[in-house]
């Protein structure tokens, strides 16, 4: 069973197996936040503190919030010059300092004195084995997956399946629904994937079983680095069962076309068949699979390359000033999205993997430079222009609603 360090009661393991993000949720729920207990105030204590006070080395006063009063940071915290006598004071230890004040400042108190704190100035090195350590101690299901994660076992820890409450519809390709007035405009074009030499298209309808028929509905979008996955693959059929038992709304996933792979489909023409599909939504219950009585309000969603997909399904939507589409839409859901193409971002760099402690990108574990060039070629494939990867100066004026 997964246990909780701070919460020594087994937790009791799902029936089927765990999610990475059902872990992490695990532990981010069941781990409570540390106690904070009010200091002894009495008389004794008081006079006892003054008198060793006194005798000690007198520490490091640290800025406090309040103006014209200053903070003591506990005997053993990293700041406290008592645990590195021999530390000259520097720039670093003004970063430390920084630290504990902006603690104290939310908190309205100091951090106990075996918090898990780590500044740079003072770890000589070690701050990964320390993170790592504090991990295994305190978050011990988080730790494995860490452990899984880099050592290329990223596959055994995806949960697959449908949730036991939640059935998958098929919905009609085109050519197979008899409404000719909707022909090319709202339907789920098939598409010949040159990868596998097998025709594909459609969509997964995930039905929790309380839906009803002519609901309002969610269209994600899935992810894949716009060169990968399918509703039913690398553990969507998973997600998107779990997005509609809890939200009780049908979640429809399309099977649109990929681009990467000598596949000839680039984002403008993926992003028309995504809206044919929205348009479909629109028109017809994905429930029942007949034409709706009222119109419904769809929630637009996705995770990574397919949260910038669903991004787009939205901006595109509004500069063809599409009323049908627009008026419609009643939400925006990204997950971890991928919306810079042009890969320019610092946290390539600051959040790259460390071996010595599993931080930072766990699922991505190449150096910051081959994953940089990696993803801004999925980018570049997928948009087909290097001057597409790039946002424009006018983005805010010419998306704004």
């Amino acid at each position: 069973p997964i246990v909780n360090a701070a919460q020594p009661t087994p937790v009791a393991q799902p029936t089927q197996p765990v999610h990475p993000m059902q872990v992490l949720g695990q532990n981010l729920l069941a781990t409570p936040a540390p106690e904070q207990t009010e200091p002894d105030t009495s008389e004794e204590t008081r006079h006892e503190s003054e008198a060793s006070s006194a005798t000690a080395t007198s520490p490091v006063e640290v800025a406090s919030p309040i103006e014209g009063e200053t903070v003591t940071p506990p005997p053993d915290s990293p700041e406290s010059p008592a645990t590195e006598p021999d530390q000259p004071e520097d720039a670093s230890a003004t970063k430390g300092q920084t630290v504990s004040a902006l603690l104290e400042q939310l908190s309205g108190k100091s951090p106990p004195a075996d918090a898990d704190v780590t500044v740079a100035a003072s770890d000589n090195g070690n701050s990964g084995s320390k993170t790592k350590e504090a991990r295994q101690r305190e978050q011990p299901a988080l730790a494995a997956l860490a452990d899984a994660f880099a050592d290329g076992k990223d596959d055994n820890h995806l949960q697959r399946g449908l949730e036991p409450t939640v059935r998958k519809l098929e919905l009609p390709e085109a050519g197979l629904y008899p409404d000719m007035e909707d022909m090319g405009q709202a339907e789920w074009p098939t598409w010949m994937d040159s990868v596998s030499d097998t025709g594909r298209g459609g969509a997964i309808a995930f039905l929790p079983a309380s839906v009803q028929s002519d609901t309002h509905c969610i269209y994600f979008v899935h992810g894949g680095g716009f060169e990968y996955g399918a509703p039913l693959e690398d553990g969507y059929d998973s997600l998107c069962s779990r997005i509609a038992a809890g939200s009780g709304l049908p979640v429809v996933c399309p099977d649109h076309p990929l681009s990467g792979e000598s596949r000839p489909f680039k984002a403008p023409e993926i992003i028309d068949v995504l809206l044919k599909g929205f348009r479909w939504l629109l028109r017809f219950d994905p429930v029942t699979k007949e034409r709706r009585t009222t119109a419904p309000k769809v929630i637009i969603a996705g995770d990574s390359a397919g949260a910038a997909q669903a991004l787009s399904i939205v901006l595109r939507a509004l500069s063809l000033d599409d009323q049908e589409l627009v008026a419609s839409i009643c939400g925006l859901i990204l997950i971890s999205p991928w919306l810079d193409l042009s890969c320019g971002s610092h946290t390539y760099v600051s959040n790259a993997y460390a071996k010595e402690g599993h931080t930072g990108d766990i699922a991505f574990r190449e150096h910051a430079d081959d994953n940089r060039a990696s993803f801004r070629g999925m980018g570049l494939t997928y948009t087909g222009s290097a001057a597409l990867l790039k946002v424009p100066r006018n983005f805010g004026e010419r998306s704004r609603c």
